[in-house]
């Protein structure tokens, strides 16, 4: 692998992690505001999932259904 692909991963790898920062920080205003925050962990495995615009899939779909831009998928209705 040559510097380049190196500089080109990291700078990828640092825009996300930005956008994960003020996604995950606007998350949790929001959530505070309400009195309705989530634990930081769910906050930002729904935030990856929101930016990368993939679903979650879960088995607590209620405790994430607060969450309006997150697609859920329901584990065990796939089973």
């Amino acid at each position: 692998m040559g510097f380049r692909k190196i500089c080109v991963d990291s700078d990828v790898v640092i825009d996300y992690l930005r956008g994960k920062i003020r996604k995950s920080a606007d998350i949790h205003a929001k959530r505070s505001k309400t009195g309705d925050s989530l634990d930081v962990k769910d906050i930002l495995v729904a935030e990856t999932c929101i930016y990368f615009n993939i679903p979650l899939l879960t088995r607590n779909i209620e405790h994430f259904r607060r969450l309006k831009e997150l697609p859920l998928v329901d584990v065990d209705a796939l089973l």
